[in-house]
């Protein structure tokens, strides 16, 4: 395995570490009104995760007969954490094109790619955390028949999700 491919390597288990640890740091740093945890939440990638089309004001919301004043609240929720989740998205980005410039160019420096990664790693870790509060913001504006049925409806995307990959495993075999 060459230097690039180990650390790359590496560089993904400390972000699957703290993409794991973040919620549950977050968690115990917050004192939740409603102690329960979103079902379904898995990250933020992905159609369901706080983040995703499904979840920032998309088709899983539209399906629980919202008040206008409940949209309102929405849209300020997304308003407040907007600013927050584009700059760290955008520093990601910068760092992402920085680290595949040094992995392209002629010489490879390890100590500064995992410097890059580990830095890199604590902005994606700050960035869930963003979203993870949006999320729980905007949760919080709902009923409890709502939630009910929000949960039901990320247990049904989460079906759908399952079928097509199992679909999409069994086609590329």
């Amino acid at each position: 395995m060459t230097q690039v491919k180990r650390i790359r390597v590496a560089a993904l288990g400390l972000v699957a570490a703290v993409a794991l640890l973040a919620p549950a740091a977050y968690a115990q740093s917050t004192t939740a009104t409603d102690s329960t945890p979103a079902a379904g939440w898995k990250g933020h990638r992905g159609p369901g995760g706080p983040g995703g089309m499904a979840m920032r004001g998309g088709r899983l919301y539209s399906q629980l007969n919202l008040t206008d004043a409940q949209k309102a609240q929405m849209k300020q929720v997304r308003a407040n954490h907007r600013d927050a989740i584009m700059q760290l998205s955008k520093q990601l980005g910068t760092m992402h094109q920085q680290l595949n410039a040094a992995e392209n160019g002629t010489t490879f420096d390890e100590d500064l790619a995992t410097k890059q990664l580990a830095a890199m790693a604590s902005i994606e870790a700050k960035l869930m955390g963003e979203r993870f509060r949006e999320r729980q913001e905007t949760e919080a504006i709902l009923t409890p028949d709502q939630k009910t049925q929000l949960q039901q409806l990320q247990q049904q995307m989460k079906a759908n999700w399952a079928t097509r990959r199992a679909g999409q495993g069994a086609s590329s075999n």
